[in-house]
């Protein structure tokens, strides 16, 4: 069984602090690109969640509930000074957007919905582990954290490809898609029965695979 960050090695006490102070004392500018971790490890994304406030912040779509919009937000001295820049794109005008952005942060504030992405991931990254332990599944990877787990196997060998295939199409049979190149993402919408769906399904999987190779 491996541990793995799949994009999401955790920065170490101090780690990013130290960074920040770095940067700003070579009159560099600190940016946090938060459009995965933004309204997930926190309301106010990673900078929150780890108490570190950059210079400049991007965030995307996971404001606004997958519809597309993007934003930077940084220092108002900073924004002030490109405040007449102007940029001319096709849909700047859609305020449709922005009133979806304030209707997504609404609803994750009024249902808390951070902390239960936070809990239903974990739900899931628990899973899988206890239960690879006890099948003995030696190839299984885990990565990400709460609101972005991930759950995949590894394939050095050939015998490990035939597993690894095997259990992707039992899944898939099953009515379940596990995403093998990139960490998932929670939602209000996984119900503790989706959790237990995916848990089930992919222990009959890896069941089906083990008994076949």
């Amino acid at each position: 069984m491996i541990m793995e960050p799949s994009g999401h090695d955790l920065p170490t006490d101090g780690y990013l602090e130290n960074v920040k102070s770095i940067v700003n004392a070579n009159d560099a500018l600190l940016i946090f690109d938060e459009v995965k971790t933004g309204f997930r490890y926190a309301l106010g994304g990673a900078q929150e969640y780890f108490g570190v406030t950059p210079d400049i912040s991007v965030f995307g779509k996971a404001l606004a509930n997958g519809f597309a919009t993007a934003v930077v937000v940084g220092r108002k001295e900073i924004m002030d000074e490109v405040a007449d820049v102007w940029v001319a794109a096709t849909f700047h005008g859609e305020v449709s957007l922005v009133a979806t952005a304030i209707a997504t942060i609404a609803e994750l504030e009024a249902k808390d919905g951070v902390t239960f992405m936070w809990k239903q991931g974990q739900k899931l990254l628990d899973g899988f582990m206890e239960m690879t332990n006890r099948l003995g599944i030696d190839q299984a990877r885990f990565g990400g954290i709460g609101p972005m787990p991930f759950f995949g196997l590894n394939a050095n060998n050939d015998q490990q490809g035939r597993f690894r295939r095997i259990f992707y199409e039992e899944t898939l049979d099953g009515g379940l898609y596990l995403p093998e190149g990139h960490i998932w993402f929670m939602s209000l919408s996984h119900t503790d029965e989706d959790i237990a769906k995916t848990l089930s399904v992919t222990e009959d999987a890896l069941k089906h695979a083990k008994a076949k190779t």
